[in-house]
């Protein structure tokens, strides 16, 4: 039995004096009292203890000199599109949180989409504001998935703001304090910081839990002939990044299969790239075109990691070429950013086997491949070459069309959804200082090993893989039948290597 000289129940009637009394905002912003019964009390009694419970993931994350989340466990890693999964929290409060209305942001993020579960601890019973100095404060929050949420490994991002500030217009957040070179987990420019990640099961069972790519970048013993032909030694000792796939991670068709590979100097960041394309085509003309509506590479450079200071560059397979500094994800648009930037310096090189943009020529196209040379100091932000053991955010997309506009297949290195902008799917390029091959085997879809020495040269029947794209130089050896009737195989069409003119630098500071 309670008695007054309970201290769950002394400690029940302080709180249920405070909230009385505690101003819940309206429009008018009229405080009301609000009541609580003793099953409530009874659950923020038992939210507030003296030690941290265990969670399934330390996270250890600093808010201001406020509150530490220490930790969180989910209850469970996939959930359908309309189901629900639990988050239970774990934080201590090391400062002074009375001093406005905070709350809790959290954002799933997932294909290109997000929505959020922003809270008050304990159910809403019991917000930031009322948290005792010195204690720590377990909860947990149940997340609804959309009906119409699309297959996804969904990022859980989370963060701390002034709701009165947020109502009147202004964004006011706790900012994370830690060390960002010790801090294990991913944070954006906004000082949103990814606590887990959930799968959301598509159709049919898809999924799209397919992990980011880790890929060691070794050193160019000797400066690379931009000619589009992956022929020199760097190019041969260099890794093949897995194949290519759609946003969600599921394998392309054989014809579309794309492969790239990356090398350094002290000069240039190189990338070299062979798709495969039975019909290449790009119609569009000029400096920044649209050229992602036709066939193209694009490339995503994000130096250090920080998801808030990025290139992006498109080139087609007639030469054309797109470049654009972003300061944030899509900010500003697009149209700004491409006149905020023009990579004077980079080379490209093509190789066609087929012709472009004719498709009643008699001849049947292969493929093309890619090469490009890009100078570290037409880079914003990026002064020389990486030191050894540096980390990039790097991604490559493939956009496939068929002649008159026809179709269109999106092919990821690394699955972003529906964003090429998702800087948080990006890959984790690493530079080492080494020359020759470095690093271990690309990993295919959903984290399998393709068939190779290295994994004990066996296929896992059940690993999609995608057919193998000859190297450009083999595509050298002659004209060949196709077996088609009236149609023969095109020679490779050499485009000559291209280095953009000189011009006035138009390189933008950090924001």
């Amino acid at each position: 039995m309670l008695t007054l000289s309970s201290p769950h129940l002394l400690r029940g009637l302080v709180l249920l004096t405070a909230l009385a009394v505690s101003p819940i905002f309206s429009a008018c912003n009229k405080p009301r009292k609000v009541l609580l019964n003793k099953r409530q009390l009874k659950k923020i009694d038992s939210a507030v203890t003296d030690s941290a419970p265990k969670t399934q993931k330390a996270v250890n994350v600093q808010f201001d000199d406020r509150v530490r989340l220490v930790g969180v466990t989910l209850n469970k890693k996939k959930v359908k599109p309309g189901g629900a999964f639990t988050i239970k929290y774990v934080w201590e409060v090391t400062g002074a949180v009375n001093t406005t209305d905070w709350k809790i942001f959290v954002h799933v993020d997932g294909n290109g989409k997000r929505f959020g579960a922003d809270h008050h601890g304990v159910g809403g019973l019991f917000p930031m504001r009322k948290w005792p100095k010195g204690k720590f404060v377990t909860y947990e929050q149940s997340v609804k998935i959309p009906k119409d949420a699309k297959a996804a490994n969904a990022g859980i991002w989370i963060g701390v703001f002034d709701e009165l500030a947020h109502k009147a217009g202004r964004k006011e957040r706790m900012q994370v304090t830690n060390d960002r070179k010790k801090l294990k987990l991913r944070m954006d420019g906004d000082g949103r910081i990814e606590i887990a990640n959930i799968e959301i099961i598509g159709k049919k069972g898809a999924s799209a839990n397919v992990s980011a790519p880790q890929y060691a970048i070794s050193r160019s013993a000797k400066p690379i002939v931009i000619d589009g032909v992956l022929d020199e030694p760097a190019w041969k000792s260099a890794r093949n990044t897995r194949a290519f796939m759609s946003g969600q991670g599921r394998p392309l068709p054989g014809r579309n299969a794309t492969l790239a590979k990356m090398t350094w100097d002290a000069d240039y960041f190189y990338a070299g790239f062979i798709a495969k394309d039975p019909d290449i085509f790009s119609e569009f003309k000029g400096r920044d075109s649209t050229l992602w509506k036709q066939d193209c590479i694009e490339i995503y450079l994000d130096p250090g990691v920080t998801h808030t200071d990025y290139v992006e560059l498109q080139i087609s397979p007639t030469g054309e070429i797109f470049d654009a500094h972003f300061d944030s994800r899509r900010k500003p648009e697009w149209k700004k950013a491409a006149s905020r930037l023009t990579l004077s310096g980079m080379k490209t090189g093509l190789t066609l086997q087929g012709s472009a943009n004719n498709s009643k020529d008699g001849v049947s196209d292969r493929q093309w491949t890619l090469e490009v040379a890009i100078p570290w100091t037409d880079l914003p932000s990026v002064t020389g070459p990486p030191k050894d053991g540096e980390a990039w955010g790097v991604n490559f997309y493939r956009v496939d069309v068929r002649s008159g506009g026809k179709g269109k297949i999106h092919g990821h290195w690394s699955p972003a959804g529906n964003d090429f902008h998702n800087t948080n799917r990006f890959a984790t390029v690493r530079f080492s200082n080494k020359t020759g091959r470095v690093g271990t085997l690309p990993r295919g879809p959903h984290g399998k090993r393709l068939p190779g020495k290295a994994s004990g040269g066996k296929t896992n029947s059940k690993t999609p893989v995608v057919p193998p794209v000859p190297a450009a130089p083999l595509l050298r050896r002659g004209v060949a039948p196709t077996g088609q009737p009236g149609r023969v195989r095109a020679p490779v069409k050499v485009i000559p290597s291209r280095v953009m003119p000189k011009l006035a630098p138009t390189k933008t500071k950090i924001q």
